[in-house]
């Protein structure tokens, strides 16, 4: 860089930078995924947030895999996040967005805007703290915690979709609908497959992920948020 700051932690890695925007801590909320609909394996919830675009880091997810399906813009500064589960639970969960869009916390503090004005560090409001990201792969999909006393939460790069024939009669056949979830507990986390919906259809294929290419698991540490 040939100007502006950068302040780093003791293993190296950047905390405050004019070069990116923080994701700021917004709220955390806990969605109750328990409804059941008749064409689905799984349960649902749903939350709305405010926010400019939020994005939402999952907390422990109970064992049960967890997808976010939807993230909806109802406009007016509303944003209704909907997440499917492999049972019904409760997780805990937490939202950020970008640092531009908190309003000054204080009137004492750091403030870090970039030659665009744009502010890219607020002391007065949590960061995200990223602690890990990890690619999943073929043979590589749990991953464990940094450990300690920490809280963590974790977030899915992108979700998949696939389909598979699950049972055939005739040329009436039952297809399943499965997506990228992710299982986050106290000392791992881990992308599993999550049925959501089932279909009917006649002489249909079966459909492969739509990319090759497997999501990558982003994992924060949460602890005082």
């Amino acid at each position: 860089m040939v100007a502006g700051i950068q302040v780093f932690g003791d293993a190296g890695n950047v905390q405050i930078t004019d070069q990116f925007v923080s994701m700021n801590f917004l709220e955390t909320r806990t969605v109750q995924i328990v409804n059941s609909l008749s064409y689905s394996p799984a349960r649902w919830g749903e939350v709305t947030v405010a926010g400019d675009n939020p994005i939402a880091v999952l907390g422990s997810t109970g064992g049960a895999a967890v997808v976010q399906y939807k993230r909806t813009n109802l406009g007016n500064g509303q944003w209704r996040f909907t997440f499917a589960a492999g049972f019904a639970v409760s997780v805990k969960m937490f939202f950020f967005e970008r640092s531009k869009s908190i309003p000054a916390g204080n009137n004492f503090g750091l403030q870090l805007f970039n030659a665009s004005g744009e502010l890219c560090f607020d002391s007065a409001t949590p960061v995200m703290s990223v602690r890990a990201v990890h690619q999943t792969t073929t043979s590589t999909s749990s991953f464990a915690l940094p450990g300690g006393s920490s809280v963590y939460g974790a977030q899915l790069s992108f979700t998949r979709t696939s389909i598979n024939l699950i049972s055939s009669g005739g040329q009436q056949q039952v297809w399943e609908v499965v997506l990228d979830g992710l299982i986050v507990s106290s000392t791992t986390v881990s992308r599993a497959s999550l049925p959501v919906w089932t279909t009917t259809a006649e002489n249909e294929a079966p459909r492969a992920p739509q990319t090759t290419n497997l999501p990558q698991i982003l994992v924060a540490d949460v602890t005082h948020l």
